[in-house]
């Protein structure tokens, strides 16, 4: 075969390839490209509701990692102002039944509802009736004057205001534990000896009660450790006691 005869059988098998090329992408690739590109905008406009169908589901866990893990999820939502997880977090609060919780949740269900989420609007008129109801408007003010603050300033990073958050829920009852628990491992991440100190020792306690959660053991004692180091006394005397 001559070299022109070789080179239009290469031009006519190239030209057969581009050709093939071409209709393998209008077939196959253009289809695969726009499922990827949809499923990427699915995923894009459906992390939020995805995001919190997750935190709702650990919250409703018995295990109490489980139940920690989905209100820091739900809390870091809220703080992005995801409204559907504004309306969780409030619900969450309210059923605390405590002054914090009233107010804190009565001020996420109205975040909520301020961006059209219907839900949170019914339930903020189930709860909070124009009149009447359960909640006299003196109470509600001073309430939020006091800890919806905190609440923002917490969720800005003030350690010191998750620290009090803390605190508070410790003393507001088993319901409020895990309230608690984030707050104090907010404040504990950012180098609060009280914090540290506090949230090592109910990290130690709570994994008497889950022996299974080595993670849980390992890290009440780092923050133990942690407190020690910043010179808590008490904590030093919980390493010793705990055989740490």
């Amino acid at each position: 075969m001559s070299n022109k005869a070789y080179i239009s059988l290469f031009l006519s098998v190239t030209s057969l390839s581009v050709v093939f090329g071409e209709l393998w992408c209008d077939l196959f690739g253009k289809d695969s490209a726009s499922r990827d590109g949809q499923q990427a905008g699915a995923n894009a406009n459906g992390n939020s509701e995805t995001g919190c169908d997750r935190a709702v589901r650990l919250l409703d866990s018995r295990r109490i990692r489980d139940q920690r893990q989905g209100l820091e999820l739900l809390m870091r939502l809220a703080n992005q102002v995801v409204p559907e997880a504004q309306f969780q977090l409030g619900k969450r609060f309210f059923q605390l039944g405590s002054d914090a919780g009233i107010a804190c949740g009565k001020e996420c269900l109205e975040r909520a509802a301020s961006q059209g989420y219907q839900p949170a609007r019914v339930l903020h008129e189930q709860y909070f009736p124009k009149s009447g109801g359960n909640y006299p408007q003196h109470r509600m003010t001073t309430n939020h004057d006091r800890f919806v603050p905190l609440m923002d300033r917490a969720a800005q990073g003030d350690r010191d205001a998750q620290f009090q958050l803390g605190e508070y829920f410790i003393k507001d009852g088993d319901g409020s534990l895990i309230f608690s628990l984030e707050y104090l491992r907010r404040a504990a991440d950012q180098g609060h000896p009280k914090a540290q100190e506090q949230y090592g020792w109910r990290l130690f306690c709570l994994s008497k009660e889950e022996p299974e959660d080595q993670q849980g053991i390992e890290a009440a004692r780092h923050y133990l450790e942690l407190a020690a180091q910043q010179g808590r006394k008490k904590a030093r005397e919980l390493l010793t006691v705990i055989g740490y």
